[in-house]
């Protein structure tokens, strides 16, 4: 009786395995199609096994990761007793040989992952030109000027902007040594040959006794100058107060 209620039934391909395994199957029945349940329409049979499920999921998943964690930790604790015997030399010959093999297949592998990067990789675009810089454009024209070479009406502006920037910094730089700089002393004036002669005239109205200045190089007559001492130097004259005037005159 059932079978004449039945069109067809179509069952679709399974997902999953094991308890998580699920497979639909549409069945159409006469006249009035496929016919689903609606999508809100849940029973509790079905609420406890989705409560069932999750709960199974979350348990795989803590012990999924907690074996993770403690492979990770038994490794990370392998490599690092490893490198403390390599270290200290004491590595067997085959443990050095099995290590430099892994480096060695390590290292081609990284090379064979970059030129596979490198072939899918598009090209780089080429590089433009360098520009000149402002300075080096601005030293160019300073030797073309030093050496006498003409100037393009461009140049000419670019030099006199540049001379005119050079000569703000050095006035600057000189009015702020000159303002650090402590003012200098008046040096003292000497007095001239009239007021020298002045002074001397007034000493002799007033009956002063002139002090002769030593000159800085004291005549000395010498009446015979084969004359020696007997520690060989040549005895000094002695001035007369006639030579002592005329020295203090010529020297004032």
């Amino acid at each position: 009786m059932l079978n004449e209620f039945v069109e067809r039934v179509l069952v679709h391909e399974g997902v999953g395995r094991g308890k998580i395994r699920r497979q639909r199957v549409d069945i159409h029945l006469n006249f009035i199609g496929a016919f689903e349940l609606p999508a809100d329409f849940i029973t509790p049979m079905e609420i406890e096994e989705q409560r069932q499920r999750e709960k199974e999921q979350w348990e795989n998943d803590r012990l999924i990761s907690e074996r993770t964690r403690e492979r990770y930790e038994r490794r990370k604790q392998e490599k690092r007793e490893f490198t403390a015997r390599l270290q200290a030399g004491l590595l067997t010959p085959e443990e050095l040989e099995a290590h430099e093999q892994r480096k060695a297949h390590s290292r081609a592998w990284q090379k064979e992952w970059r030129e596979k990067r490198k072939a899918i990789m598009p090209p780089n675009p080429p590089k433009p030109p360098k520009q000149p810089s402002k300075r080096s454009i601005i030293q160019a024209i300073v030797d073309r000027k030093n050496e006498g070479i003409s100037l393009t009406p461009e140049e000419t502006e670019i030099y006199a902007a540049y001379r005119e920037k050079e000569n703000t910094k050095a006035r600057k730089r000189r009015e702020r040594i000159k303002a650090n700089t402590p003012p200098k002393l008046p040096k003292p004036k000497p007095p001239t040959k009239k007021e020298r002669m002045h002074d001397i005239a007034h000493g002799l109205e007033r009956g002063l006794l002139l002090q002769p200045k030593k000159p800085k190089h004291t005549p000395c007559i010498v009446k015979n100058a084969t004359q020696h001492t007997q520690n060989g130097v040549i005895p000094k004259p002695q001035a007369t107060p006639k030579g002592l005037l005329l020295q203090i005159f010529k020297n004032a």
